[in-house]
């Protein structure tokens, strides 16, 4: 694993630096740990994956995006809709990204197969809008197969209401 990090190093960097050299952790931890590197084997970082996905979103490359989802089970949570299909989900995704006009990063935590990113989505309403979202990704085999976010959604509900929903 990849540590860009200037200065001392954070308690789960450690951990990820002893795991991967083997030095002077318990035996439990390196086990938690390295199921977690187990499961991802052969794929990117789940970082990585999940950066490569929030990039094509920002970029409205939803096919791209797509690609980053599994095929096998995926689910969506978030305070204006649920999916339990990556098909279903970025086609919605697809129809109401025509106000988003970009993705700013503030920070990121990982733990094992979990990235957490804390963003502000820039979308354009009348005027110009920034939201603080929580986006919480679990990757899995090399993708995507969860992810839950976290934000105020009033100014959004009514906006996204899906027209053929039953009322």
């Amino acid at each position: 694993m990849m540590l860009d990090h200037n200065g001392p190093l954070r308690r789960w960097q450690r951990v990820d630096f002893l795991v991967a050299t083997g030095a002077g952790v318990g035996e439990g931890l390196i086990r938690a740990h390295s199921s977690a590197i187990k499961k991802n084997m052969g794929s990117p970082p789940p970082q990585e994956i999940v950066h490569a996905y929030l990039n094509a979103i920002g970029a409205r490359d939803f096919e791209r995006a797509r690609e980053y989802l599994s095929n096998e089970h995926f689910t969506f949570r978030g305070p204006i809709a649920n999916f339990d299909s990556a098909d279903q989900f970025i086609a919605d995704s697809a129809r109401v990204a025509s106000i988003l006009e970009g993705i700013e990063w503030r920070k990121t935590f990982v733990d094992g197969d979990q990235v957490c990113d804390i963003l502000n989505f820039v979308t354009r309403f009348s005027v110009l809008t920034r939201t603080t979202v929580v986006h919480w990704a679990t990757v899995e085999k090399g993708k995507i197969s969860s992810i839950e976010v976290f934000f105020d959604a009033r100014g959004y509900t009514k906006l996204f209401e899906d027209p053929s929903a039953p009322r």
